[in-house]
């Protein structure tokens, strides 16, 4: 009993410093993880938007193509993917489109 009662609150301490900072490493790995596989996918979804640009004539057609296809890719690599962002991406990159090329 003396062994345990000497010993233990000194681990629990350095429990209780260490889980902290493993939870802030383990966020940081996936954040740095999004962010590298986020650069992925943006040049995923403008090489699709091309190939959609040719092969449909409507925009909801084309970004249905685009979703549709990138939803194949990430479940073949089992992918996990922020659909919303991958949308809002796909509205922003088109009204760009649409800024650059309005005739003047």
């Amino acid at each position: 009993m003396d062994i345990i009662a000497k010993y233990l609150p000194p681990i629990l301490v350095g429990l209780a410093a260490v889980i902290p900072l493993a939870i802030a490493l383990i966020k940081y790995v996936q954040k740095a993880t999004e962010d590298k596989n986020w650069n992925v996918i943006v040049k995923m979804v403008l090489d699709l938007m091309v190939q959609a640009e040719h092969d449909y004539a409507t925009g909801a057609e084309r970004k249905e193509f685009v979703m549709n296809q990138m939803k194949v890719m990430a479940a073949s690599v089992d992918f996990e993917v922020d659909w919303d962002k991958v949308s809002d991406l796909i509205d922003a990159l088109c009204d760009m489109a649409h800024e650059v090329n309005v005739e003047g």
